[in-house]
């Protein structure tokens, strides 16, 4: 089915539309059952990762060649992608966080800034893994908010996660040689 560049846009931007009303929803929801139980933070970023990713791509809608557009239009598979890659590069940044790779002021990491957050350590680790990557969190407010907007940036920019990812192989390939 061919359709004309107006309505494959219109197409897409609904698409997108209920998309991101979604993942909206899911956040919300996951910040009042997370005021009720500790739910950790990682969904959080993974779910302002999927939103970077769809607006990303609501302004590739926008300025993309036609094909580009009618091929988003005509598969619903080739609309979701970058909100799922999104979504997933903002799990990578979070873990990237997390491990100390990428650290926070007065963190010991390969990459260390005060613009990235900081993260806690549970006191009582114990043999299940889910639980202590749920107790592991950011350390206060100001770092919740900075690991947030890094995955919400992760989302959006598929070259923040990759280009970290890249100067890490660039580094080991360096020690490889040593």
């Amino acid at each position: 089915m061919s359709y004309t560049i107006q309505e494959s846009r219109q197409i897409v931007i609904r698409r997108l539309f209920f998309a991101q009303l979604g993942i909206v929803l899911a956040f919300c929801i996951m910040a009042v059952i997370g005021y009720f139980w500790h739910v950790g933070s990682f969904l959080f970023g993974v779910f302002l990762g999927s939103l970077g990713g769809s607006i990303a791509l609501l302004k590739r809608v926008r300025a993309d060649k036609i094909v580009i557009i009618q091929e988003l239009a005509e598969d619903i598979t080739a609309t979701l992608m970058p909100i799922l890659y999104g979504g997933l590069m903002a799990g990578v940044g979070y873990l990237l966080f997390m491990s100390g790779i990428l650290s926070g002021e007065g963190g010991s990491g390969l990459f260390t800034s005060n613009l990235f957050p900081n993260f806690t350590t549970p006191e009582n680790l114990d043999e299940k893994l889910i639980k202590n990557f749920i107790l592991i969190k950011p350390e206060t407010m100001k770092d919740v908010g900075k690991l947030l907007v890094w995955c919400f940036i992760a989302g959006y920019s598929e070259r923040f996660v990759t280009g970290i990812l890249k100067q890490l192989e660039q580094g080991s390939d360096e020690g490889d040689k040593s």
